[in-house]
């Protein structure tokens, strides 16, 4: 599926949400230009006050990707990666098609949560 239509299937997916969203990244960057740049994949946000998680590998699932849960452990990667993934909070839902891990996909990014005092 080309990035335009999987945009606009990831978008009518969120509009059927009682979530807050935007595009991000390249793709974003892209459609305020009007000129293409490298970037093989969708970038979305999900505000953090919403039903993140869930309301994102519902979207991904919809649109007929695999989803993937990416922690901020994942991101920083390192020897100790695997253990502090259970400890660390999601960062985003990446979503593929089966058996790929790269090429078209959507990301659904959460911002980071700030730490109530």
């Amino acid at each position: 599926m080309s990035l335009e239509k999987l945009f606009q299937a990831a978008v009518l997916e969120l509009r059927k949400k009682p979530v807050l969203f935007a595009v991000a990244g390249g793709f974003a960057a892209d459609l305020y230009r009007g000129e293409p740049r490298l970037t093989m994949d969708i970038d979305l946000v999900i505000l953090p006050e919403t039903q993140g998680e869930e309301t994102a590998i519902a979207v991904i699932e919809a649109i007929g990707l695999k989803a993937g849960i990416v922690s901020k452990a994942d991101l920083a990667g390192g020897r100790l990666a695997a253990l502090r993934r259970q400890n660390t909070e999601t960062w985003m839902i990446e979503g593929r098609p089966a058996g790929r891990t790269s090429g078209e996909g959507v990301k659904i990014l959460f911002p980071a949560r700030s730490k109530k005092p």
